[in-house]
């Protein structure tokens, strides 16, 4: 709608957790997404990771009343 972003993923390597990088990741995709015009970052999380749950949450996020809806395109996908 051109004023909502998107953060598809973010990752760290497991030996580098817990110094901020993920953090600063998010850092960087928000100052980006805010120089592009967007006033919200959207971001989806699986229910069953709570680790991404907490750093997202320590950030300012929080959860919405949202549902997803998906559907998996296997005899129109080459």
């Amino acid at each position: 709608d051109g004023h909502r972003g998107w953060i598809y993923s973010v990752a760290t390597l497991p030996e580098a957790r817990g110094r901020g990088i993920a953090t600063e990741l998010l850092l960087v995709a928000e100052q980006a997404l805010a120089k592009l015009g967007c006033v919200k970052v959207n971001l989806q999380v699986v229910d069953h990771n709570k680790a991404v749950q907490e750093l997202y949450s320590k950030n300012g996020y929080s959860v919405e009343p949202r549902i997803s809806m998906g559907k998996r395109l296997g005899e129109f996908a080459e």
